[in-house]
């Protein structure tokens, strides 16, 4: 769990996502509720639950869930998956590739919805 609490530091830091993470694993392919993961942000932290094998990269769709957790401190009212989510998904990807985490894209055109 230490290198994933050492991603979710990168991740946080770079976007400067300012309340605390509190992360929840499933383990298999989904959540209770059918997805690779979820945000939701209550009493004034984030909540992520994630599968520990979504359909692609744990480590993209846990960051995908990290730009969520910034967009909701930063731009509560911007579109879901709009510019400013895939702007900052690209550049955080960016960020992670150079710092040798291999991820792969944190937002997928036509996929993520």
């Amino acid at each position: 769990m230490t290198y994933v609490n050492a991603f979710i530091k990168t991740c946080t830091a770079f976007l400067k996502v300012k309340r605390r993470i509190v992360l929840q694993l499933h383990v298999g392919d989904s959540t209770p509720e059918g997805f690779d993961a979820s945000h939701t942000f209550e009493n004034g932290l984030h909540h992520i639950e994630i599968a520990t094998e979504p359909s692609r990269g744990f480590l993209s769709v846990l960051a995908h869930e990290i730009v969520h957790a910034y967009m909701d401190e930063k731009h509560p009212r911007a579109p879901w998956h709009g510019f400013l989510f895939q702007r900052n998904a690209w550049l955080l990807e960016q960020h992670l590739k150079s710092k040798g985490y291999a991820v792969e894209k944190i937002f997928m055109l036509g996929v993520d919805k």
